[in-house]
């Protein structure tokens, strides 16, 4: 589903800069200075970076909230004890896309259990003492391959007594819709993450069938907006921004070419005042259906 791990990506993309921890202190002077509110932490796996823990402590230190998406099969009891007792992330978004069999077909042998249990001590440990930080998030990233075992996922999901479990369709991008997409906006995308043959026809037809029923035997079931209605309303440019393992600012995670400026190298109000009219312009491109990438939108997945 997703290409990040690529050779072949990070090439195309030109990041292959390793991000640490004294460049992310650098970072979290100038998000707070800028007045940002929370930072989320995202990949391939966030965890793989040994000092995501003390990194989002320092983080926190500076008032500043701290969400991470994660596989789950780095974590351990001892950091999933630390996260805990410290309260260092809002959020941990967990990725279940399945019953056993297929989840492990997709991720991976052994990973579902791996996962299952990761969250199940997380949640032990949050009881244990009371604690009411990290929320512990599921969500279901549904496609062809896995659609058929939505509920018996929900089910698994919803016996670990998460604060939420979220449905979302994976993000199926061709070189077509980047064509497409660039034909509108010149070179606003090179490569992309979730550039990918699956299907999701399938999937789609079946869980806009059932997301009634579904939701209302498990209270705490959302889906994608997708699933509900057209979405037509861009909730991420000029309210958020990504920063790259370079540094790269950019203004949409899907317009992976659209640097507007380099948060080692310039200042953030500077970036986003000279770049104002460009980003406003951009915003009502996506909201009336010139872009076409943003019907695949990765941040709508995880809002």
């Amino acid at each position: 589903m997703c290409s990040l791990w690529q050779e072949n990506y990070i090439k195309n993309r030109n990041e292959n800069k390793n991000l640490t921890e004294e460049n992310l202190g650098e970072i979290y002077e100038k998000l707070k200075r800028f007045g940002v509110k929370s930072v989320t932490y995202i990949g391939g796996e966030p965890f793989l970076k040994e000092y995501l823990l003390s990194t989002a402590n320092e983080l926190r230190e500076l008032g500043i909230s701290a969400s991470t998406v994660t596989n789950g099969t780095v974590l351990n009891e001892e950091k999933i004890t630390e996260i805990a007792e410290k309260e260092l992330f809002e959020n941990i978004i967990f990725s279940l896309d399945g019953t056993q069999k297929t989840h492990d077909e997709i991720r991976g042998k052994g990973v579902f259990e791996k996962v299952y249990e990761n969250i199940k001590t997380l949640r032990k440990i949050k009881n244990k003492n009371k604690l009411k930080k990290p929320k512990i998030l599921i969500y279901i990233t549904v496609w062809d391959k896995n659609y058929a075992d939505i509920e018996k996922t929900v089910k698994a999901a919803y016996s670990l007594n998460p604060n939420k479990i979220r449905i979302q369709l994976a993000s199926h991008i061709s070189e077509e819709i980047i064509k497409k997409t660039n034909s509108t906006l010149k070179n606003s995308i090179k490569t992309h993450s979730y550039l990918n043959d699956i299907q999701t026809e399938k999937a789609f037809a079946f869980i806009k069938e059932i997301s009634f029923s579904l939701k209302e035997k498990y209270g705490n079931l959302e889906f994608e907006k997708i699933f509900i209605e057209e979405n037509k309303k861009c909730r991420f440019i000029n309210k958020d921004f990504i920063i790259t393992p370079s540094g790269d600012i950019l203004i949409c995670p899907m317009l992976t070419q659209t640097v507007i400026g380099n948060i080692y190298l310039n200042d953030l109000s500077e970036v986003f005042d000279k770049n104002r009219e460009k980003i406003e312009e951009i915003k009502e491109k996506a909201q009336t259906g010139m872009l076409p990438i943003c019907y695949q939108c990765c941040v709508e997945k995880i809002r």
